[in-house]
């Protein structure tokens, strides 16, 4: 790999994490997924109490992993991926026939 190569993956690189980076402050937040049907974690309210117990860094978290740019479209890309691969289920969640989606039980019968 010559010197050139290697800028243009440096450069193609920088501007992916860079761009998503800026797109997913830059974009309107979401407040409702309709095809998770829940509802999506807002920006959290920054307080010094709440920064000194920890529960800021959590919250924000959480927030960032609702929020980021093309999200549906990447959990589709992941969705399709590993039914592509054969896998039945995915984070308790089987995979049916008809494009049926089975909640996996994880409680106990009675």
């Amino acid at each position: 790999m010559n010197k050139t190569q290697s800028w243009n993956i440096i450069t193609l690189f920088v501007i992916l994490v860079f761009g998503f980076g800026i797109a997913t402050i830059i974009a309107p937040d979401t407040e409702y997924s309709e095809t998770e049907n829940r509802t999506l974690a807002q920006m959290p309210e920054f307080t010094l109490d709440a920064l000194l117990d920890g529960s800021f860094e959590s919250d924000y978290e959480d927030y960032l992993t609702d929020q980021f740019v093309l999200r549906d479209n990447w959990i589709a890309l992941k969705t399709g991926t590993e039914r592509a691969l054969g896998r039945t289920q995915s984070n308790d969640i089987y995979f049916a026939d008809d494009d049926y989606l089975i909640e996996a039980h994880t409680g106990t019968f009675t």
